[in-house]
């Protein structure tokens, strides 16, 4: 109830008309580590790997990041099968961190695939798990004020790879 709450309190924050984002250096590993801290008692036997190849950090607004990233590991592990990891990596490709979460779920089919990120929208085949359609419009919506871009690679029964780009220079003024 609480990760719903959180939810719909940064959509209203996101949908404010004037937002400005509350801009620090974030350390990467650090905010990932912590989430992964936090999940791991609600992990149950999923394994949490997390792979950094070096200390990188971002002009970013801390907490709506980790909203972000701490929705992209839920619904890893909500979706991964009982004993699979969830791996999560970050690295350096030119001017931008990227982050990667993948998980050894069902995947996503090619016609949900460029709608996960509409507002309330739910696939019919995720009927069985439990959710609002929010998590990843907000994530793409945290994204994008970052002058970031969100992707998925999945093909059904292979699994998910969702893949953040978060420029390493401050994001535009908003």
């Amino acid at each position: 109830m609480s990760e719903l709450i959180d939810l719909i309190l940064a959509d209203e924050r996101l949908d404010a008309s004037e937002i400005s984002l509350n801009l620090t250096e974030v350390m990467l590993h650090g905010v990932l580590k912590e989430v992964c801290e936090d999940k791991r008692p609600l992990a149950g036997d999923h394994a949490l790997i997390l792979a950094c190849d070096r200390q990188t950090s971002v002009k970013g607004d801390w907490t709506l990041l980790r909203i972000a990233l701490s929705n992209l590991i839920d619904n890893a592990l909500k979706y991964s099968p009982p004993k699979s990891s969830v791996e999560i990596s970050v690295t350096c490709d030119g001017d931008n961190a990227v982050i990667r979460v993948s998980d050894r779920g069902p995947g996503i089919s090619p016609e949900d695939q460029p709608h996960i990120f509409e507002k309330f929208y739910r696939s019919a085949k995720t009927s069985q798990v439990h959710g609002a359609g929010l998590g990843l419009f907000i994530v793409k919506r945290i994204v994008d004020l970052h002058d970031g871009n969100i992707s998925i690679d999945s093909q059904p029964g292979a699994g998910a790879t969702f893949t953040v780009e978060l420029p390493l220079r401050s994001p535009s003024e908003h």
